[in-house]
Order: structure tokens, then sequence, then C-alpha cells
């Protein structure tokens, strides 16, 4: 099985490509962005051509499908237009949780001169749903799952649920947290202290699931966590009750 420092390869067969993707890596190449891309990784590692059906942000790790062909690549495309795909992101929250599953259906509006998208009546249809895995206090292991595919869509959602994602430097007011914040017996000589638990979103893209384009047996990929939301939680765990 496939695996570098920029992803890890969780199937692969002659028409399917899918790779738990580490945070930091642009998914295609970005204007101003002089680390390498996955796709083009992917396309060096391989050797053949990789078409790219869905993207996730570039500091959300996870679950991405790439398809080897043209055929596969325009079946996959219209299964995402159709929601056909199911798409199950896990990230680190703070903020009030209540009890049960939640739906956010809130419109969200893409302004092409902001790096922000917003919740806007004249934004397109969205629609998400959360809940609960596990809370320490105020902190919380959430599930999301999506059932439209809007830019930053899990990120806005759950800012404007008053859930906003640890690390998110654009919709959290307070996107970290130090051990400074957590330990009564803090130490002002520890340097690692002074380093945020996690610096970057704590998302995660953690589960697909669809149809095979050719064999149309059900299919269905998990990711396990990247080692930086893992840690954050642990010290949540150890130190924020």
């Amino acid at each position: 099985m496939a695996a570098s420092k920029y992803y890890s390869e969780i199937f692969k067969d002659d028409h399917l490509l899918v790779v738990n993707k580490q945070p930091g890596v642009p998914v295609i190449p970005g204007r101003n962005l002089k680390c390498a891309a996955l796709r083009d990784i992917l396309k060096q590692r391989y050797k053949q051509e990789i078409f790219v059906n869905h993207r996730i942000d570039r500091f959300t790790s996870g679950i991405v499908v790439f398809a080897l062909d043209s055929a596969t690549h325009s079946s996959l495309n219209e299964a995402f237009k159709l929601n056909k795909v199911q798409k199950s992101y896990q990230c680190i929250s703070a903020g009030t949780l209540k009890d049960g599953s939640h739906v956010v259906d809130a419109p969200i509006f893409i302004d092409s001169r902001s790096p922000k998208v917003r919740i806007d009546p004249k934004g397109k249809n969205s629609l998400s749903r959360y809940k609960g895995i596990e809370s320490v206090k105020n902190f919380h292991k959430l599930e999301i799952q999506i059932e439209t595919g809007r830019t930053h869509q899990v990120r806005v959602h759950l800012a404007h649920e008053k859930l906003p994602i640890l690390g998110d430097e654009v919709y959290n007011n307070r996107p970290f947290y130090y051990l400074k914040d957590l330990k009564k017996n803090f130490s002002e000589n520890k340097l690692k202290e002074h380093r945020p638990i996690i610096s970057r979103q704590a998302l995660h893209a953690y589960a697909i699931s669809f149809e095979h384009p050719h064999t149309n047996e059900f299919l269905t990929f998990t990711a396990d966590w990247p080692k930086d939301m893992r840690a954050c939680w642990n010290i949540l765990k150890k130190y924020g009750a």
C-alpha cells in the first residue's frame, strides 16, 4: 500500500484511487502556492493521468477520491452532482453542544472578492447534519454529514451554530488554544506550552460512500485521524476537564 508524507493509499483498482491526505497538502495547484499538489504527486507516483472529482481544503486532512480514466471521472462527477456520494467529516469544536442530532439548513453565498463564504439568503442551498461523539467540557469531537458540497460548508455551518472548529483562523474568533489556557500549573519556561494545541483547522474528511461506476458495488471508505488531531484531543482530555 503506497504511502508518503503527503498521503497514504486506502484503495486502488483500474478505475479508482482513494487516499488519506495529510494536512497542509493542496489537492490541486493554486496561485501563490509553492508546495506540491496532491494530484501532481500522484501522477508522478503512478505514472498516469489522475482526474480530480472533488477537493478538500489544503489544511483539512482525510479522504480524497480520484478517477484514473475519463469514463470513471464523468460517472463520479454525475454522482457528486446528484448527491449520490455520502461524505462524513469529523472535527474538534469549541462551544455549547446540545444533545442529539442537529440539522443546519443555511444557504451559503460565495463572494469571489473574499476568502470567506457566508450564510446569506442569496446563496446556494446547503444542508449539513451533525452530532457529538465525545465531549470534554466545552470542547467536542463532532461528526458531520453534508448533503451538499459547498465551499467551506462544514466550517461555516459549524461557526453559524456557534461551534467553530479549533484552529480555523477564518471562521473562529478564537482559533487557538494553548497549554497555558488548560493547565493549572503552567510553566512559562516550557517553550512547547506556548505553541497552540493544534495550528490548523481540526477538520478531517473521515468517510465516503458511493457506488463503483463500473462494478456497481457500494463502497465505503474511512480514514484514521492524523497525528496532530489525535494529539490535540488527547491534550483536551488530559487538561480540558
